[in-house]
């Protein structure tokens, strides 16, 4: 009988730790940003937690792993580290993971192209950035006036930090594939 491949479903219990791993070291990295701040800096620490969702991507290939790791993420944010924001934390890591999803078919296998990973990930930090200017408007009821005073400095270091963020996670992922992959082969039979 022949063992399946790393490309099998999304939902194996092989894929689904290393989903979880990944989730909770994208929960360290939130916690580890809240504490060593940038002072007056956006973007840094969201960027730098988008990292693992790209290396996932490396590994997992099939759509919705990012998407999967940013629910596990939230899911375990909104438990662990409660904030005034509460479920708008949640929303943002779905929508950033649904766009790493959807642009790695756009930029095919970026986690292997930093100068594409950089562009991924300054992508998916300017729709975290979106979803939680529409979720302040919205939900908190702020004037749009407030909203935009800042945003255009918003934008440039969200982007900034994403695409340096995101260069450096492919760097990683192409020091850690070929090891990874000789780890996860399955033995011939």
């Amino acid at each position: 009988m022949k063992a399946k491949s790393q490309k099998g479903s999304l939902f194996q219990v092989r894929n689904l730790v290393l989903m979880s791993l990944l989730a909770a070291l994208v929960v360290v990295l939130r916690l580890v940003t809240r504490v060593v701040n940038l002072k007056g800096v956006k973007g840094d620490g969201s960027a730098i937690r988008f990292m693992p969702a790209i290396i996932g991507k490396g590994l997992l290939p099939q759509f919705g792993s990012c998407t999967t790791i940013n629910l596990l993420a939230g899911g375990l944010i909104s438990l662990i580290s409660p904030s005034e924001e509460g479920i708008l934390t949640f929303v943002e890591y779905i929508t950033s993971g649904l766009i790493l999803d959807i642009l790695y078919y756009i930029f095919r296998d970026y986690p292997r192209k930093p100068l594409f990973a950089g562009i991924t990930n300054a992508l998916a930090n300017l729709t975290k950035l979106s979803t939680n200017l529409i979720t302040y408007r919205f939900f908190l009821g702020l004037s749009w006036d407030i909203i935009f005073v800042g945003f255009s400095l918003a934008c440039f270091t969200n982007a900034f930090f994403g695409f340096v963020f995101g260069y450096l996670a492919s760097s990683i992922f192409r020091l850690l594939a070929k090891p990874i992959a000789y780890v996860t082969e399955s033995p011939k039979a």
